[in-house]
């Protein structure tokens, strides 16, 4: 049999693979998305502006550092997306752990319960077993001390 400590080490280990690859997967995901979403505006944007302002070269520039300062906030943004949801998906693991330690616990409990229950019942047959013998001994003493007086009363008689 494994060890609750095995049991829970096992658990956890399962779960923590489990957790990486989902959050590995959303991470991702959200990221493509949000990258193509953010260069898609990004182009738009400096596309009609680069068009209308394209005669003055400050302006572009000072259009283009917006354009990447916002860019940046986003990135940040994102960023802080990511670590709120792998702040809840570690949550969430520390969670399903102690369920699986409770769970383990449980079961260690519904042994020890099972074993007192065996070793009652053992007692209990051991019991009868020894109530039986000694009732089989007195019975056989008994008829012994029957069958003595008897020959006694026979012999008494002759």
């Amino acid at each position: 049999k494994k060890s609750k400590r095995q049991k829970t080490a096992e658990v956890e280990e399962k779960v923590e693979e489990a957790e990486d690859i989902e959050v590995k997967e959303k991470v991702e995901e959200a990221e493509d998305i949000e990258v193509k979403e953010k260069v898609e505006e990004a182009e738009d944007i400096e596309v009609e502006e680069n068009v209308e302002d394209a005669e003055d070269i400050e302006e572009v520039k000072e259009i283009v550092e917006e354009a990447e300062d916002i860019e940046l906030k986003e990135k940040v943004e994102v960023a802080e997306t990511i670590a709120e949801v792998e702040e809840a998906e570690d949550i969430e693991v520390k969670e399903k752990v102690k369920d699986a330690e409770d769970i383990a616990e449980v079961e260690e409990k519904v042994e020890e319960v099972e074993n007192i229950e065996v070793e009652e019942k053992i007692e209990e047959a051991e019991a009868i077993e020894f109530e039986e013998k000694v009732k089989e001994a007195e019975d056989i003493e008994f008829n012994e001390k029957v069958e003595e007086a008897e020959d006694i009363e026979v012999k008494e008689k002759v």
